[in-house]
């Protein structure tokens, strides 16, 4: 199976979502001051179409990445699950989001049709973490 990073195999769609929020990273073993980004999260979903030409429906892409997305949106990551245990670089907050809304907040029919996803995030401009998710 390709991923996306070779061109998706199979159509895809994609939906996006903008939120502030705060962080501080620990790089080299030193904690950042916290400090506010205007994050922008795009998140794409391959996968074979049904019958009726769909892969899945746009609304049920755009509740799955809110759900996931709420208990940061003008909040802080440094202490909300997972980033209370993780460092909340760009880099896990992209892997958070592609597997939280895959393997979590879609609904398991959806889920099954998804052969591989992406979620692309934008700290600040110009500066985007991507992550993948490819199905088994």
């Amino acid at each position: 199976m390709k991923s996306f990073a070779d061109g998706p195999e199979y159509p895809s769609i994609s939906v996006e979502r903008r939120f502030r929020a705060r962080h501080a990273v620990t790089i080299n073993g030193e904690e950042e001051l916290l400090h506010e980004h205007d994050w922008h999260v795009r998140v794409e979903v391959a996968g074979k179409l049904d019958d009726e030409g769909l892969l899945i429906d746009f609304h049920l892409l755009e509740s799955a990445l809110d759900e996931v997305l709420l208990p940061f949106k003008d909040n802080t990551f440094n202490g909300t699950p997972p980033f209370d245990e993780q460092n909340p670089s760009a880099e896990n907050i992209a892997q958070h989001i592609i597997w939280s809304v895959v393997e979590e907040a879609l609904p398991k029919p959806a889920r099954k049709r998804i052969e591989n996803a992406r979620a692309i995030l934008e700290e600040a401009p110009g500066c985007h973490a991507t992550m993948y998710w490819l199905g088994a």
